[in-house]
């Protein structure tokens, strides 16, 4: 099953990830990334529960 979490830049631009393929953990590691590099933030409130979910918060 797919899951998808959307992130937002600072310009306002969405970007979303979808998560529960081949190449997951990947897709994992870059959203850590750039949530980390505080460029981008979790544009909803569905999208933090995901966040939470994925452990992307430790």
């Amino acid at each position: 099953m797919k899951k998808k979490i959307t992130l937002l830049n600072s310009k306002g631009e969405r970007t979303t990830f979808e998560i529960g393929g081949l190449f997951s953990f990947f897709q994992v590691l870059k959203i850590k990334k750039l949530l980390q590099s505080n460029e981008y933030t979790l544009a909803g409130e569905d999208d933090a529960k995901m966040a939470i979910e994925l452990k992307l918060y430790e």
